[in-house]
């Protein structure tokens, strides 16, 4: 076969692929414009849309080296597209610096799977992480009764943190800390509709202003598989039981919620909802996303590979699911993720200030 021969076979074969690529991503992005309901199939598909441009960076560059034209014509919308969308997201901003108090949060699921551990070294360093971020108020999601029950506080923090509140349940759950005044403080379980999610509010003074924190964990959209299968694949179970419709009226029911609370608040915690999902997006319209306004990067924090999870140790976080919300009260200065702390989330940490 000539030089020439194998060029040309390999333009046809770029172009297909292209051409399959394209036309396939094009389609999923026109039904996000649908104003009907998705399937669970598509809203499972939702959460990941932000790796379905990937390949354009490896397609492009090849379409060009074997001078496929027709496929490089392809992909070149897609190229503008992702870069509309996610571009903007790797862009510093640059955020006014005002005379007015601020306010630190970190949000933090410590995971489950370590509820069989009283103490050792996934709590040890995730205490020593938390006393470097000077944090105003710390709210941890899936909190062990034995982390509860320390004499020492929660995560060995009642040094730096000796007002604790968490819901008084057997179980692992949500609890709240900080170097605060407190003025009052509330937790509210899920009625059995799960119409209401689990969430705490506690009402802090911040400067000379009263400030709502909530602590927020939202249902995993994951139920029994409608398929039962003879084999076992690593989060297949959770894509034949994906629904969203009970996590999405737990949110619904927050939004009503903040809309009549009359002082700035902040909505942090694990929301298990992807910022891909069409419910991010309503929800958007209404609160303030601290990490969209003032962080940098893609802010995925779920899944994180622990040490009983080598067979997933070689993913990167792909969702994110921890936010940390705000008012039209209050301004978002910084936000960042934090590290691994032997949790399948990564924390998050944003820097707030009242702006009126």
């Amino acid at each position: 076969m000539t030089r020439n021969r194998i060029w040309k076979h390999l333009r046809t074969l770029i172009s297909f692929i292209a051409g399959v690529y394209a036309l396939a991503l094009l389609l999923y992005l026109a039904t996000r414009l649908l104003p009907v309901a998705r399937p669970w199939w598509l809203a499972f598909i939702d959460n990941f849309m932000t790796w379905y441009f990937l390949p354009v960076l490896v397609l492009l560059p090849l379409a060009l080296l074997v001078r496929a034209k027709r496929g490089a014509l392809l992909l070149l919308p897609l190229l503008v597209i992702g870069l509309l969308r996610y571009a903007p997201y790797f862009v510093p901003r640059a955020q006014a610096q005002l005379d007015t108090p601020t306010l630190r949060v970190v949000t933090f699921n410590t995971w489950g799977g370590n509820a069989s551990f009283a103490e050792g070294p996934a709590f040890e360093q995730m205490d020593e992480w938390l006393h470097t971020t000077d944090a105003d108020v710390i709210v941890l999601q899936e909190v062990p009764l034995s982390q509860r029950q320390r004499a020492d506080g929660i995560l060995g923090l009642a040094d730096a943190y000796p007002q604790q509140f968490s819901t008084d349940v057997e179980g692992w759950t949500g609890a709240l800390l900080t170097r605060l005044s407190v003025i009052e403080s509330a937790s509210y379980e899920p009625d059995p509709s799960f119409r209401r999610p689990r969430y705490q509010r506690v009402v802090v003074r911040v400067g000379e202003q009263s400030v709502a924190v909530y602590n927020v964990h939202i249902r995993f959209p994951i139920f029994p598989p409608r398929v039962n299968l003879p084999f076992y694949i690593p989060y297949l179970p959770m894509l034949l039981g994906y629904d969203e419709y009970e996590r999405n009226e737990e949110m619904r029911y927050l939004l009503r919620l903040v809309e009549r609370e009359r002082l700035p608040f902040v909505l942090a915690g694990d929301f298990n909802m992807s910022d891909q999902s069409l419910m991010y997006n309503a929800v958007a319209a209404q609160l303030n996303d601290s990490f969209r306004a003032a962080g940098v990067g893609l802010g995925t924090s779920w899944p994180v590979s622990t040490a009983r999870q080598d067979l997933l140790s070689f993913i990167p976080p792909l969702l994110r699911i921890d936010y940390i919300w705000h008012s039209d009260d209050l301004r978002a200065l910084d936000a960042r993720l934090g590290p691994a702390l032997s949790s399948d989330h990564l924390p998050l940490v944003a820097e707030l200030t009242i702006i009126r």
